[in-house]
């Protein structure tokens, strides 16, 4: 992947990094920050395919947002406590560029992330002897599973 047609994966990547900083301070992702960097992301790829002449591809990068948001919107609505809105807004961010590198790939990049929260979890519980009642920032998990599959596909 050339670095023109990876940009819009670095701007995303760059938002997420810090929002995901963010969160672990906070436990929570400001709108101030994730709107911008949906909406910077999102323009990057449109341009990037214009660029390329390849819209089929911008189509199904905005296509992985709107699933994953939805997915996370869904897991939500089942549990509010385990899953906040803050984080649903930011798996649009992640599932754009995850499906701008490859559509399939967004699932990689988040089971990663949710293989890697109940990792850190289990090991929160068996560590400090908690009662899983522990809340803990799930952005940086988004971030490694978008990480995850970048170094993977740049290696």
């Amino acid at each position: 992947m050339d670095l023109l047609t990876f940009l819009p994966v670095l701007v995303a990547t760059s938002f997420a990094i810090y929002l995901s900083l963010v969160d672990i301070r906070e436990m929570r992702i400001p709108n101030r920050i994730l709107f911008p960097g949906i909406l910077i992301t999102s323009l990057t790829i449109l341009s990037v395919a214009l660029l390329r002449m390849d819209l089929w591809r911008a189509i199904l990068a905005i296509c992985g947002g709107v699933i994953s948001t939805a997915t996370f919107f869904m897991i939500h609505l089942l549990k509010p406590k385990g899953l906040g809105m803050g984080d649903v807004k930011f798996a649009g961010l992640i599932g754009i560029a995850l499906s701008w590198i490859s559509f399939p790939s967004g699932l990689i990049g988040l089971g990663v992330a949710f293989i890697a929260s109940s990792i850190f979890s289990i090991l929160v519980f068996v560590v400090k002897r908690d009662r899983f009642q522990r809340i803990i920032p799930f952005a940086p998990f988004m971030l490694l599973g978008l990480l995850f599959v970048e170094f993977g596909l740049l290696l």
